[in-house]
Formats: C-alpha cells, structure tokens, sequence
C-alpha cells in the first residue's frame, strides 16, 4: 500500500466555537483551519495540501479489525481508518466534550464508530482491540518533550494489555530527533538527505532498546522508510 489521497473519505471542517474549544478559518489564510483549546493549538488543517493527512498515513496503513484511537481532533483519522476496508470498529477516547461536539455538528458518524468522553491516559480497559492507534499528543504532551510521549506510549499499552498492535502520532519524528537528533527545521525547511543515514539499523534499536513495547509493529526497512518519507511529505501525491 502507498498513500493515496483518494481513500481518504469527505469530511467538513467548519468554524465555530463550544466551550473552550474553537475551530477557525482566519480571513488572511482562507486555507487553513485551526483547532484550539484553551487557545492552545491541537490542529491545524491546509485544506490546499495532503501534508496533515500524511502524517497519519502510517496508523491508516497499519489498521485492521477493531481498532482504539486517542484523540478525536478533525475526526479525519477516525473517519479514514474506519472506511477502510479491514477495519470493522473504530472506538475514539476524547477528552474534551468540546471537540466532540464539534465535529458532530458538521459531520455524521459512520455505524462502526463510536466515540468515549475519556482521557486515553488514564484509560484501562480489558476490552479486545486489533489496533491502538494514538492522536492525542499535541495537547497532553509538550512538543520537545519526546520522552513523555514515550512513556505515556507505554503506559497506555499496559493500561490496555489485549491489543495486537500498538502505535502514535509522530513516531516517526521522534524516532529521527532521538537517533539522528534531526530537528523540524531541518524536515520541513530545509529538507535534509535522509539516505545518508542507516535508518533500519537505528531503528530496530530505537523499539527494542528506547521503546520497549512488545506489540509496536515489526516493520520491514522498505515499510518504515515508506511511513518516514510520507510523514514528512518526501513522497508527493
């Protein structure tokens, strides 16, 4: 499988306002929405470019059967894994009733999702999944702060023990900034040559020894530099 924009489902973003939680479409960028909580970004959305959805192109790629997501946001991960064909439940855990009803208002549900006022933190449960797939980092987590991430990575795979698989927003740019102290600038700016770097090799370390986390996916070299070179947009449509 390759990222193709064509699976991606329709979905509508619209500005408006619930609690402390406000989607906005400033006039001086007419392409872009931003989602903020407590005037704290969660999201952000250029309707002109596949960048964002790229980004989320490695839990699409990896997600079978039934499936947990944190983090609603857009609800554009929620409604891409659940049309994909080997998915057949979406269960998203959402923190803030806010978001939710949000996206409700511009949105209809598919019949395989269902959405849990929850903080995936916090959350345990015994249910069986297929997939976790976690979205919620960019509130709960401070951007530099990659080993928090991690940790709340693998507190949430004890904290729901009968999954198969299990894997996060940006695992891929923590990956790269924890090996090869790659910064954003150098991704996104000024795009460095990442074939000068043994990709693999660092990252069979980087699950095995930093991560830790039995049920992360095994992943071949052609899949990880795939997710990788999507993630940053290396791969154009």
């Amino acid at each position: 499988m390759a990222f193709d924009k064509n699976t991606v489902p329709q979905f509508n973003i619209v500005p408006g306002i619930s609690g402390d939680v406000t989607i906005s479409n400033p006039p001086e960028e007419p392409n872009m929405f931003y989602l903020h909580k407590d005037n704290k970004q969660l999201m952000s959305r250029d309707i002109k470019s596949s960048r964002e959805i790229k980004e989320m192109y490695s839990s699409y790629d990896l997600a079978y059967g039934n499936v947990l997501i944190s983090g609603l946001g857009f609800g554009i991960l929620s409604l891409w894994v659940a049309s994909k064909p080997e998915v057949k439940s979406v269960k998203v855990i959402e923190y803030s009733q806010g978001v939710i009803d949000l996206f409700l208002q511009s949105n209809t549900l598919p019949e395989n999702i269902t959405i849990e006022l929850g903080n995936i933190s916090t959350y345990k449960s015994n249910e069986r999944y297929d997939c976790i797939l976690l979205d919620h980092f960019q509130d709960l987590v401070p951007e530099n702060e990659w080993h928090l991430r991690l940790t709340d990575l693998k507190q949430i795979s004890k904290n729901i023990p009968n999954h198969n698989v299990i894997w996060g927003w940006c695992l891929e740019y923590m990956f790269l900034s924890k090996k090869f102290e790659i910064t954003f600038e150098q991704l996104f700016t000024n795009p460095i040559n990442l074939t000068k770097f043994d990709l693999y090799s660092k990252w069979l370390e980087f699950i095995n020894e930093d991560m830790k986390v039995s049920t992360l996916p095994s992943l071949s070299k052609n899949k990880l530099i795939e997710y990788i070179y999507t993630y940053f947009d290396f791969i154009k449509d």
